[in-house]
């Protein structure tokens, strides 16, 4: 009977010893596993945070490029403005006075006071 009992004791323990490793690289594999999940989580979230920092750099970029050009055309708009009260006075003053002769000092003068006439405006 002891061969019987020694012989299945081997077999059980061998078994007991293949179970133990087999539990050992389940939870080695779990543990990495876990590892590599927080990982991929991590390189996500960057990854999320870099494409959230770039496109708010491209809007305020894009939003500082449009200030810039709506106050280019708004000073084009008082330039083209200005030029054009100075054209419709000249015109007006030519009509009222009959003559043209020094309109270059009469254009002048109209100038210097449309500008003086918008900076008392504003």
């Amino acid at each position: 009977m002891e061969r019987e009992r020694g012989g299945r004791e081997k077999p059980n323990a061998a078994a007991l010893a293949d179970r133990q490793k087999a539990l050992q690289q389940l939870e080695t594999a779990s543990s990495k596993s876990e590892q590599i999940v927080t990982a991929a989580v991590k390189e996500a979230k960057d990854e999320k945070k870099a494409i959230l920092d770039q496109a708010n750099r491209q809007a305020g970029d894009t939003l500082a490029r449009a200030k810039e050009q709506i106050e280019a055309e708004r000073r084009d708009m008082k330039d083209s403005m200005q030029k054009e009260m100075v054209e419709v006075a000249m015109d007006a003053a030519g009509k009222l006075i009959g003559q043209k002769s020094s309109e270059d000092m009469d254009r002048e003068a109209v100038e210097r006071f449309v500008k003086e006439a918008q900076g008392h405006g504003e």
